[in-house]
């Protein structure tokens, strides 16, 4: 396999994967988040014009060292390698591998694709040295470390915020679970509608949502991984009569609630944390070793 298939492969590999990246930022927009909804558009558009620009340069370099393939092979990284290895597998597999086993082949095949997330992860964290997310992470970093705090961080998925809430409850002693914190938050969303309905709008118009799709919307709150935010903040500050504190890097602290006396809340929100969008985090007192 010369170095355009190799490289052909892996940009086929790359652009697959951010067909799967943009349809999970697509999911995490909620109903009538107009705001969300540009900025995931914007993230796209930065994610295509990134990889296009990535895939072009590499293209001009594979040009450049046509006439010196061999040392260009041999630049690739084992991620590029990687990328096309399931191709070379396929089409031109040779006489040693024909002979292995089925399980070695599997174990070969797993192997190299284990060393090919631990390159790509690397290598992300090498490029994003100094990108927002970590420009957002070192500012937020230094606000929390002024009032005792640290971040503890929650796993990146559409229950990110409810995980948080749930971690903070943990802190003081009371266990309620994600599905629980969602089925009441969309009770508290059903029965006080007029006063969230003002702050939610259609997918398909700029009017307020109609009662189906306000309806609908509670449903995917309660059944669904469906990202949370502000809204559904103040509906769970209601149901647990705590106020919840929100830090972030580029803004005040945020407090939903304040009217409860209870002892709050915290937790931090993330703008740049993940491409996959915003992002929520529990926030805990920072003990000195």
């Amino acid at each position: 396999m010369d170095a355009k298939e190799i490289l052909d492969a892996k940009h086929r590999e790359e652009n697959k994967k951010l067909q799967v990246q943009i349809q999970v930022l697509k999911r995490s927009v909620t109903k009538g988040d107009k705001r969300r909804q540009k900025e995931v558009q914007q993230e796209i558009q930065r994610l295509q014009c990134e990889l296009k620009a990535k895939h072009d340069k590499e293209k001009s370099d594979a040009e450049a060292n046509e006439n010196n393939s061999e040392i260009y092979l041999r630049d690739l990284t084992i991620s590029d390698m990687g990328a096309a290895s399931d191709l070379l597998e396929q089409n031109e597999p040779d006489v040693q591998m024909r002979k292995a086993s089925k399980a070695q082949r599997k174990r070969e095949k797993k192997h190299l694709k284990e060393k090919e997330r631990e390159l790509r992860v690397a290598a992300e964290e090498a490029e994003n040295v100094y990108s927002a997310r970590n420009l957002e992470a070192e500012k937020l970093n230094k606000i929390l470390q002024q009032k005792g705090y640290t971040v503890h961080e929650i796993p990146s998925d559409g229950d990110c915020m409810y995980k948080a809430i749930e971690h903070q409850l943990g802190i003081l002693n009371i266990t309620i679970c994600v599905r629980e914190l969602r089925e009441n938050c969309a009770n508290v969303l059903r029965q006080r509608k007029p006063d969230f309905l003002p702050y939610l709008t259609s997918r398909e118009t700029d009017n307020l949502m109609t009662d189906d799709e306000y309806e609908k919307y509670c449903e995917e709150v309660a059944n669904t991984k469906m990202w949370g935010g502000h809204v559904e903040l103040k509906a769970l500050s209601s149901y647990l009569k705590r106020p919840i504190q929100v830090y972030q890097a580029n803004g005040p602290v945020v407090i939903t609630g304040d009217e409860y006396q209870e002892q709050p809340l915290i937790i931090s929100y993330h703008r740049y944390a993940y491409h996959l969008g915003e992002h929520y985090n529990s926030v805990v007192e920072n003990v000195k070793s």
